[in-house]
């Protein structure tokens, strides 16, 4: 207790010499261990401080470049495909151009029709056919 007791002794006798340092510590303390921080716009409800929020900027910056390099090829894949239906247009209004008149165009549909019905006879036959064999 003697100890304790001529602790307390010096420091009464002086008070500022402890007071000095103690305070000093104590500031020292606060500025190093409190860095600023502030809400991450990237991540919300995080605390970030200003070295995190660098990072998490050129994050963004990284994520927004990407995005917009993504935008750009579906931008140029929907040109690509414009220009392919554009010529397929072409081709079939090219190939339509000698049918310049009605009777052309009726004979067109009508020998179309021809056809798909010659195709599709193909195929019914050999399944009347088989049932025929069957019997």
């Amino acid at each position: 207790m003697k100890i304790w007791a001529s602790v307390w002794r010096f420091i009464r006798f002086n008070r500022f010499v402890v007071i000095g340092p103690v305070a000093g510590l104590l500031i020292w303390t606060g500025a190093v261990s409190c860095t600023p921080k502030t809400e991450s716009p990237y991540t919300p409800g995080k605390m970030v401080d200003a070295r995190q929020l660098q990072i998490e900027f050129k994050t963004w910056q990284a994520f927004v470049e990407v995005t917009a390099a993504r935008f750009e090829a579906a931008g140029q894949d929907l040109k690509e495909q414009d220009e392919r239906l554009n010529r397929v247009g072409e081709w079939i209004m090219a190939a339509a151009a000698g049918v310049t008149d009605w009777p052309a165009l009726i004979q067109i549909l009508f020998y179309g029709g021809g056809l798909g019905a010659i195709a599709d006879n193909i195929g019914k036959r050999g399944v009347i056919a088989g049932l025929k064999r069957n019997e």
